[in-house]
Parts: structure tokens; C-alpha cells; sequence
């Protein structure tokens, strides 16, 4: 019966959790908003919220470093439609997304399409010499909207009023809102644009074979050293050793010097 109840969860936990967070920071906000209202800490209210969106303001940014996630996964308490067209589109494109691509890069998409959306912001403010905040997970699921149209253009959609129609018009009929919007909002308008062509580019990498797991394997063995350490790398340290003594060993090298003496 908890299955049942959650099966999204088992189903496609990443997307499940992504759209979990966000539902739950909004209800979340929107109880603290009401409570700060009868309780007329308005204020605190405000400060909390601000620490969650990501500044305009370089230096403000510095003392909230975190809110360069934090603010993706931030709505609008006082915009329900907001947040509920953004799980909507979270929804119906991730699910899609995944039927051609491990559930784990949708995490990816999101995360990267929704920094892309931050530097795009700030590249405005700081530039126009704006302050104000940015919140919403509009960047990211943009991400997750083009990335998914890049990697199955022709797949057939059906939209009310209009038909069955190739994914890729869903695409463009997206990017042209986002030059609209710009019409009355520039700096939002950039941070979801800079969303999509983010998404866009991933999409084409993942077309390209591109294996954004690799990254975490390279992190990994630039701290750790390789999971197999081949006899060719030994000896090339080794030689380093004799040319240029220990001290020249990076942090890496001697990591693979330890464990290929462990093995001995």
C-alpha cells in the first residue's frame, strides 16, 4: 500500500525526488509565510526567504554561497501557478527524458541548467548594476525541456487545440515565450534562456556519447588514484622519483604510490 502511495518514488526516484523537494520547500514556505503573518514576523519571514534565492548582488552572494542551489528549488509563495506549471513541464518532460537516458542525468540537467540559469542572471545584474533576487526552478526545468527536445526531436506530442505535433515545435514554441517574456522581465528572460541553452548543448553531448559520470570517476581518482593502478604508472613515478626526488610527486602520484605498496 506505501508502494502504492509512492510509487513515483520507485518508479523514477530522481524525478521523484525533484519534484518532491520543490513541492515541499513551497508548502513549506507558503506555511511559514502565513505563520509569520498572524505572528507579524513579516520580516524574519523576508530574511529567511532571501537566503534562499540567489542575490543580484555579488558580494550578498558571497555571504550565501549555498543559495546557488538552494534558489532552484525556490518558489514563489504568493504564485501557485508558478510552481505547478514547473512540476507539470518537471514532470511530463523528465518522464520523457528517461525513456532514452539514465534517470541519474536527469539530476544532472537540472543541476547544470539551473547554474547556467544563475550565471546568466548575474551576467545581467551585474552588469546593469540591478540588484534583486532570482528564484524558481524555471532555468533548470527549461534545461530538462530542451535537453529532452535535443535528444528526440521527432517524437509526436499531442497539444490541445492543435494535435499531434513533432517535439522539436514544443521547443521552439518554448524559446519564443522566453523572448516575450524578456519584453517586460530582461533578467529573467536571460537566466531562462541561458536554462535552455544549457539544456541544449547537454542534449547534443549526451547525442555525442558524452558521460557526465566520467567527471565524478576523474574527481575521484584525482584524490584517491585510479581503482586499478597498471604497472606502467608505477614505474613511470618511480622514474620520477630517481629523476627528481619524492618531493616532485603530486598529491595524486603519491596516492598511487601508497596503494601499489599495499598490494605488495
Amino acid at each position: 500500500m506505501g508502494r502504492g502511495r509512492f510509487s513515483l518514488f520507485y518508479r523514477s526516484p530522481v524525478l521523484g525526488w525533484l519534484l518532491g523537494i520543490n513541492i515541499a520547500l513551497y508548502g513549506f514556505m507558503v506555511l511559514f509565510a502565513l505563520l509569520a503573518r498572524v505572528g507579524g514576523q513579516e520580516a524574519l519571514f523576508r530574511w529567511f526567504y532571501h537566503k534562499l534565492a540567489l542575490p543580484g548582488n555579488l558580494f550578498e552572494l558571497l555571504r550565501q554561497p549555498w543559495s546557488i542551489v538552494t534558489h532552484m528549488f525556490l518558489h514563489d509563495v504568493y504564485s501557485f501557478w508558478h510552481v505547478l506549471f514547473n512540476m507539470l513541464w518537471l514532470y511530463w518532460m523528465g518522464r520523457l527524458f528517461i525513456t532514452v537516458q539514465p534517470e541519474r542525468r536527469l539530476a544532472w540537467v537540472y543541476g547544470l541548467a539551473g547554474l547556467a540559469g544563475a550565471v546568466g542572471y548575474l551576467s545581467y545584474t551585474l552588469a546593469k548594476g540591478m540588484g534583486g533576487y532570482a528564484l524558481g526552478a524555471s532555468a533548470a526545468v527549461n534545461g530538462i525541456i530542451l535537453a529532452t527536445v535535443t535528444l528526440m526531436p521527432h517524437y509526436p506530442v499531442f497539444l490541445f487545440f492543435i494535435g499531434p505535433i513533432a517535439l522539436r515545435w514544443v521547443g521552439l514554441i518554448w524559446l519564443f515565450l522566453d523572448f516575450v517574456t524578456a519584453l517586460t522581465n530582461e533578467a529573467v528572460a536571460i537566466a531562462h534562456l541561458s536554462g535552455s541553452a544549457a539544456g541544449m548543448v547537454i542534449g547534443y553531448a549526451f547525442r555525442q556519447g558524452w558521460r557526465p559520470e566520467n567527471l565524478i570517476q576523474a574527481i575521484r581518482e584525482y584524490f584517491e588514484g585510479p581503482q586499478e593502478i597498471s604497472q606502467e604508472e608505477v614505474d613511470r613515478i618511480l622514474e620520477k622519483i630517481h629523476a627528481k626526488g619524492i618531493r616532485s610527486l603530486s598529491r595524486r602520484e603519491l596516492r598511487i604510490l601508497q596503494k601499489a605498496t599495499e598490494r605488495l
